[in-house]
C-alpha cells in the first residue's frame, strides 16, 4: 500500500488518459484494419495487437498478420494519425513543468507507435522517460512492467501518483506501494462486444473502467489530477 506522504512524481498511462480513447482496439485499430482490407475476425486482430503490445512482433509484422495493404512505416503513420490528445494535457504538462514535478509514462503499446505518438504530439518536452509494454516485454497489470519502471527510473512506488483508465491496471499499482487515481472524465464505461469476449482474452480489459463505485480517486479531469499532487483534492477527485 501506498504511504501516507504525498506523492511527487506523476506516472501516466498514455491510451485514455492521454490519448482519447482508451478502447483503442475498436476505436481505431479495427477500423483502421478494415479500411486496409483486413478481413480478420475482430478477435483474431485483438489477439495480435496483444502479441504486438507485448513485444513479440514488429509493427511491420503485425500488419502482416491483419493482411492490410500498404508498407509497414506508411501504415504507422497513417494509423497514428486517427489519435487524439485528452483535452487539456497539454496546458497541464506545462504546469508540471513550471512546477518542478516530474512526469514519467508507464503504457501497454505497440513500441514503434508510442514513439511516433509522442513525437507527433511533442510530449517528449514534457515526459522524461517511457516505459512501453511493447518494448520491455511485459504489459500492465503484470507485475513486470511496473517494476521495469521503477528499476530504469530509480524511483520508489511510494512517492508516484499513476493515473491509469482502467481498475485493474491500478489495483496492481497499489499492492505495489504507488499511490492511484482512476482517470475518468464524463463518459460511459465501455463494454466489450461479444465478439471480443473469449477465454483467450479473459485478462484484458478492452474499455475504460466507470467511476461509480471505484476503489481509486477519481479524476474526472487533469485540474483533478494536479489538486491529487498538491493535496488539495476536493470532491472532484474522491
Amino acid at each position: 500500500m501506498a504511504a501516507d506522504r504525498s506523492p511527487t512524481v506523476l506516472v501516466l498511462d498514455a491510451m485514455g488518459v492521454m490519448y482519447d480513447k482508451g478502447n483503442l482496439v475498436q476505436a481505431h485499430l479495427i477500423p483502421f484494419a478494415r479500411d486496409n482490407g483486413s478481413r480478420l475476425p475482430d478477435r483474431d486482430i485483438l489477439g495480435h495487437y496483444l502479441q504486438c503490445s507485448a513485444g513479440e512482433m514488429s509493427s511491420e509484422a503485425f500488419w502482416r498478420e491483419l493482411g492490410v495493404t500498404g508498407e509497414g512505416d506508411a501504415l504507422d503513420t497513417a494509423y497514428v494519425a486517427r489519435h487524439r490528445l485528452v483535452e487539456g494535457l497539454i496546458s497541464f504538462l506545462a504546469w508540471t513543468r513550471t512546477s518542478g514535478t516530474r512526469v514519467v509514462c508507464l503504457s501497454n503499446d505497440v513500441a514503434e507507435w508510442s514513439v511516433r505518438l509522442r513525437r507527433l504530439h511533442g510530449l517528449e518536452a514534457y515526459i522524461d522517460h517511457w516505459t512501453i509494454s511493447g518494448d520491455v516485454k511485459s504489459r500492465k497489470p503484470s507485475v513486470g512492467i511496473y517494476r521495469c519502471l521503477l528499476d530504469a527510473t530509480g524511483l520508489r512506488a511510494e512517492e508516484c501518483l499513476f493515473v491509469d483508465d482502467k481498475a485493474p491496471n491500478l489495483d496492481v499499482a497499489r499492492e505495489l506501494g504507488f499511490h492511484t487515481c482512476l482517470f475518468a472524465p464524463s463518459r460511459p464505461g465501455a463494454v466489450a462486444r461479444d465478439s471480443m469476449r473469449d477465454a483467450a482474452f479473459r485478462d484484458f480489459q478492452l474499455g475504460s473502467s466507470r467511476a461509480e463505485g471505484s476503489a481509486h480517486p477519481v479524476a474526472r479531469n487533469f485540474g483533478d489530477v494536479r489538486a491529487l499532487l498538491t493535496g488539495d483534492a476536493g470532491d472532484g477527485a474522491a
